[in-house]
């Protein structure tokens, strides 16, 4: 890797303090109009998604180890079809508020948003390429 690439690569993935870069796929984005999902004051995310949504990692920052990486998510439902899963190579992690990998995760859902807060063995599974997918086909 050039000197220069470094460099760009550094820009990217400290942007607005982000912990993490994500690139929005399909039928996903910041939540209530925001121009970015990330809230360096609040320091989490705010997502929504509909009915199929895929959203990918993009960049890590350096120091994630020491940065909270919460999501907001707006749009899902108690019983989709397929809950938000993470992706890693070839294991998928299931982040639905009722089931979910209480070791690796904190799930919760109130009031039609559903909060993710990533533990610290949960941030190590979250690298460039590292896909989340949601799956609601029949929402009425």
């Amino acid at each position: 890797m050039t000197v220069v690439s470094a460099w760009v690569l550094l820009l990217v993935t400290t942007h607005m303090g982000e912990p993490v870069t994500f690139a929005f796929l399909r039928g996903c984005g910041p939540a209530d109009d925001r121009e970015r999902a990330y809230d360096p004051q609040a320091r989490q995310y705010s997502l929504r998604v509909e009915d199929v949504a895929r959203f990918q990692v993009r960049a890590v920052a350096g120091d994630l180890e020491a940065q909270p990486v919460v999501l907001r998510i707006t749009g899902m439902i108690d019983r989709p079809e397929g809950p938000l899963t993470l992706h890693v190579n070839d294991k998928q992690y299931v982040l639905h508020h009722d089931k979910f990998d209480k070791a690796l995760f904190r799930v919760e859902r109130r009031a039609g948003v559903t909060t993710i807060e990533f533990l610290p063995k949960a941030k190590a599974l979250l690298k460039p390429g590292t896909t989340f997918e949601y799956v609601d086909h029949y929402r009425e």
